[in-house]
């Protein structure tokens, strides 16, 4: 299938050269014939070449594109025109660009079509910023409203990085009392949680014993026998009922004199 950018560059070129040589339109018409071939040389040879004296170079342009391209394709432009979107990633300026482009291989797209195509085509956020603006694709040019366009692009942006730098920040480490405090509670409850677990497989008895791990606190370095947590003694307990008769024999000791307690003593001692 042609291309129609290498056709608008072929077109360019030959018009500068023409231009830029000085030379005549009728001349240029029988020079064009150095710059074709393919099929844009069998219609030169067919249609041209035989009535030269009565073309000129926008007619053959004209011919060249109805005979090397589907006759469909300036449906198919129109559609891509009116279909057009602003893209991802893509600034309003270039797209304005890109339709612009296409517009003017149609030849008929009024401006006021224009600014229609690229309201409907604009990002949604656009949009909204334009109508709060007071913009409309009734009166508004297509100049005003990439001037502000461009603006709220540029504040969209910065929107979204602060967005992502406060995201970022929202998340804080923990700190390193609270890791500490954690860390110690943890090795206060490891015991009790393993103490209260089941017991072990003879698997787990067997990796235990070739670690020198203890099957009890299951800490590294010592036995279930010698284990600090299992053989720690309690501290002594009094009971209420011990205490009052201990209370109650002091008080019968201070009320004896020197002689009585020393017979107290000597009881005590054969007893």
């Amino acid at each position: 299938m042609p291309n129609f950018d290498k056709f608008e560059q072929w077109t360019y070129e030959v018009d500068t050269w023409l231009e830029f040589n000085s030379i005549p339109s009728s001349w240029a018409v029988r020079l064009i014939s150095a710059f074709v071939s393919g099929p844009t040389s069998e219609y030169f040879m067919d249609f041209v070449a035989t009535d030269h004296g009565s073309f000129k170079m926008k007619q053959i342009y004209s011919g060249l594109f109805e005979y090397c391209f589907p006759v469909d394709i300036r449906r198919k432009m129109r559609r891509d025109l009116l279909a057009a979107r602003q893209g991802g990633d893509e600034t309003i300026r270039n797209f304005i660009r890109r339709i612009t482009r296409l517009s003017k291989r149609l030849g008929d797209v009024s401006s006021r079509q224009m600014v229609q195509i690229v309201w409907d085509g604009a990002h949604s956020y656009l949009r909204i910023k334009w109508a709060d603006a007071g913009h409309d694709f009734e009166t508004s040019s297509i100049r005003v409203l990439e001037s502000a366009a461009v603006a709220y692009e540029v504040a969209e942006t910065i929107r979204r990085l602060e967005q992502a730098r406060t995201s970022e920040t929202s998340v804080l480490p923990q700190s390193s009392t609270s890791t500490t405090k954690t860390a110690g509670s943890s090795k206060f409850s490891t015991v009790e949680t393993r103490s209260k677990s089941s017991r072990l497989t003879n698997e787990e008895r067997d990796k235990f014993r070739a670690e020198n791990r203890c099957f009890y606190c299951r800490e590294v370095g010592h036995s279930k026998h010698n284990c600090p947590a299992l053989h720690e003694a309690p501290a002594p307990k009094i009971h209420s009922g011990a205490a009052t008769v201990l209370e109650d024999r002091y008080t019968y000791l201070r009320g004896l004199s020197m002689d009585d307690l020393a017979k107290e003593a000597q009881a005590s001692r054969q007893l």
